[in-house]
């Protein structure tokens, strides 16, 4: 915009330049070990269940064949009686809503309630896009079968993670 360009050549002259540089050199390369805090090769998992434990949250790391058993007691622990799921391809395949459903739990998919009904539900399960190991953050998208509210507005959320979404970091 003209605007824009008039600020910022009031900016060049200021600091002595007269004329926009016709060519910007590049940036310097610099040693991945000085950008990078967690290495590419390194126990992604380990790194970002210690940073996680940091942040307190609880991890437990399980085999796709015992996770929903897992959530089932971590579930039974805290007063948690209803739970909503993302209607994923990962979720439908571990069976998470039927063995919550066998042990008593009111869990319903996200495309079985409103968004005002997330707001009852007391604790959200999700996959999730990706994981960063160096802040322990997890990345979800959401989408149709995934709602973001099931992440930010139950007291509890449980994530799963495969080892093969863990990324170093954000670079």
């Amino acid at each position: 915009t003209p605007d824009a360009n008039n600020v910022m050549d009031r900016v060049r002259r200021a600091l002595g330049h007269a004329t926009t540089p016709a060519e910007v050199p590049p940036p310097p390369t610099l040693p991945e070990p000085i950008v990078r805090l967690v290495a590419v090769d390194a126990n992604l998992v380990e790194i970002f269940s210690e940073r996680a434990r940091e942040l307190k949250m609880h991890i437990t790391p399980v085999s796709a064949a015992s996770v929903s058993s897992e959530i089932v007691q971590f579930v039974k622990n805290p007063p948690i009686h209803r739970l909503s799921l993302s209607d994923t391809t990962l979720l439908n395949r571990l069976g998470i809503d039927q063995a919550l459903s066998a042990a008593g739990f009111d869990a319903k998919r996200w495309s079985e309630i409103t968004l005002d009904e997330v707001y009852e539900v007391d604790c959200g399960v999700t996959d999730v896009h990706c994981a960063v190991a160096e802040t322990a953050s997890l990345v979800i998208k959401p989408g149709a079968t995934h709602g973001r509210a099931l992440s930010l507005v139950p007291l509890f959320h449980i994530a799963i993670v495969e080892k093969r979404q863990i990324l170093p970091d954000l670079i």
